[in-house]
């Protein structure tokens, strides 16, 4: 009983804190759900949360969704949705979370950059570059059932704001949920 509180009250801290920050709550609650569930629930769990989660964030920002970003997006995210959520019966979702993280740990120095800094060194994506990262991004959360902050940098190489990056992200997240919730059951 106290692990499901314990897991209740975690959650909602880490969806506040990713709503306000552009992303996250996957990395505070997967070493929590490491520790209460098997690793195959993992990422259906994640996967229910974050769906809640982006379709908040689409009520509180709907006006700041950026529709061209998310109509070369989705298209090509869906597909690698169903190949990462067929492949999630073969691959070990640890092995893909210690990759994660150590592409997470690999982006710790663009944090002590400037934001000047940061925004004059990067160019803005071409869309079939975004085509790409939507596909990338279908297929690591068919996996692992989140991975959207690894994706913010390239919503910021587009040009968006933070509003527009919660925005359009939460609107690419919903389609993506829905599509592993319908494989993952």
């Amino acid at each position: 009983m106290i692990n499901l509180v314990v897991l209740f009250l975690s959650t909602i801290v880490a969806f506040w804190i990713s709503a306000i920050c552009g992303g996250g709550a996957s990395l505070i609650l997967i070493p929590l759900l490491n520790f209460m569930l098997p690793s195959s629930l993992i990422p259906f769990s994640l996967t229910i949360g974050t769906f809640t989660s982006s379709v908040s964030r689409i009520i509180v920002f709907k006006r700041h969704i950026n529709w061209k970003i998310f109509l070369w997006f989705v298209p090509f995210s869906i597909p690698a949705v169903l190949l990462g959520g067929y492949l999630i019966k073969y691959i070990e979702p640890s092995y893909l979370q210690l990759i994660v993280a150590f592409f997470l740990m690999g982006n710790i120095p663009q944090l002590f950059k400037s934001k000047n800094a940061a925004l004059s060194s990067e160019s803005k994506c071409s869309k079939s570059f975004l085509a790409i990262i939507g596909f990338l991004s279908g297929f690591i959360s068919g996996i692992t059932g989140a991975i959207g902050l690894l994706f913010n940098r390239f919503y910021l190489k587009m040009g968006l704001s933070k509003e527009e990056i919660i925005a359009t992200r939460a609107a690419n997240e919903v389609f993506l949920h829905l599509v592993k919730l319908i494989i993952y059951i």
